[in-house]
């Protein structure tokens, strides 16, 4: 009877770890090699992920190390290498509220967020609250109706379903739970993709108030991800496209991403389209697209290397089509951007162009200036043979 019993209990044990190990098995392949498809919700012009993010591999199928103590995760964060657990390391607690990650696996280069998604900036952040009304009328449409204490459940008007999930501090936890866990039940906090300094992150904070809060690197927080913009995703279309010289495919999808916020000026999809049209010579349109960026530059703070480009071929396009003098100032703009930049590549090809421009308005002295400028900045060789020919 003893025997048939122990036989009995061991293949029990066999058959409940069979399974255990082939669902674990599953799970890993699902995540590993499919796409998954995650529930979300559109939240004013934002789409965000219903639940926090439980994954244990990053998007190009690395696993994750997984802290199964305080002193692992702590270690981790030490060493700036990527870790996760769950919160009081219970892998019950994944499915309800996700798991805990550090910011090196927040930010490392192998991407946490699944195709299509991102970490959303403070700005994001901040846009989800300001849509809700701000730092106190958010709070109750952001929560979930259950799993809060204290009777601070939410109305979850937003379907963010926002669950307090925890976190991990290597300062250490609550007096309740002093191994580096703070409050389940009482607190959500969700990291950022803004960096403060090299010690501090963004993250978000939810509980009796909606506010940001600058954070340490090394601690855990839930992640929450936000659907990369259908405008990004036609930019990198578009750009595979020019790439391969596709022109026309190129300027319908940055013309597609373009219609979607034609107020938002997402700069790239006007630049890149610009670049498009002058290689099929519709050197008009291309004019139109880098007008756009040029003329309300005072208004935002565009990016140096952005407005250096967009003056170059703004000045080149004028010279294509006659304009020379439009050219000539174009590029003496280009050449003042390409000086702030630091970059004598940029500021060569500036100054061999404008020579070019000079040139054709019969300004010979002028142009040979400009093109002994190129010289010495490292211009081209290619170029040399003319331009000795012609300033002799």
């Amino acid at each position: 009877m003893f025997k048939v019993y122990l036989i009995s209990f061991i293949g029990l044990w066999y058959i409940i770890h069979s399974f255990s190990a082939e669902k674990e098995f599953v799970n890993e392949f699902t995540e590993r090699f499919q796409d998954l498809e995650y529930e979300e919700v559109k939240i004013g012009r934002q789409t965000w992920m219903k639940k926090n993010l439980n994954v244990s591999r990053f998007r190009n199928g690395d696993q994750i190390p997984q802290a199964k103590t305080s002193k692992e995760f702590e270690d981790a964060g030490w060493k700036k290498e990527p870790a996760w657990c769950y919160y009081n390391f219970d892998p019950k607690n994944g499915e309800k509220y996700g798991k805990l990650y550090n910011w090196y696996a927040v930010i490392d280069p192998r991407g946490l967020a699944p195709n299509g998604w991102e970490i959303p900036t403070s700005g994001d952040w901040y846009e989800l609250r300001e849509y809700l009304g701000g730092e106190l009328e958010a709070i109750d449409q952001l929560k979930s109706k259950t799993g809060w204490l204290k009777k601070e459940n939410g109305n979850n008007k937003s379907g963010f379903s926002g669950l307090p999930g925890g976190y991990w501090s290597e300062i250490g936890g609550d007096l309740s739970n002093p191994s580096g866990f703070y409050p389940l039940n009482d607190v959500g906090v969700w990291w950022s993709a803004t960096e403060r300094s090299s010690e501090l992150v963004s993250a978000y904070r939810l509980g009796r108030r909606f506010f940001q809060s600058d954070v340490n690197k090394r601690e855990g927080y839930s992640v929450r991800c936000i659907k990369e913009p259908e405008e990004y995703r036609l930019f990198d279309s578009g750009k595979k496209k020019w790439d391969t010289r596709d022109f026309q495919g190129a300027i319908h999808d940055f013309s597609k991403g373009i219609e979607i916020n034609p107020d938002e000026f997402y700069f790239p999809l006007y630049y890149w389209r610009a670049r498009s049209k002058r290689q099929l010579k519709d050197y008009t349109g291309a004019l139109e697209d880098l007008n756009v960026i040029l003329l309300i530059e005072n208004f935002w703070d565009l990016d140096k290397e952005l407005k250096y480009l967009a003056y170059y071929y703004r000045g080149v396009t004028h010279s294509n089509i006659g304009n020379q003098k439009e050219a000539i100032l174009d590029l003496t703009k280009a050449i003042e951007l390409g000086i702030e930049l630091g970059s004598n590549s940029a500021t060569a090809d500036a100054y061999l162009l404008r020579g070019g421009a000079r040139e054709l308005e019969n300004q010979k002295d002028l142009a040979c200036l400009d093109f002994s400028k190129a010289i010495e900045l490292g211009v081209s060789e290619k170029f040399l043979g003319y331009i000795k020919e012609y300033c002799k």
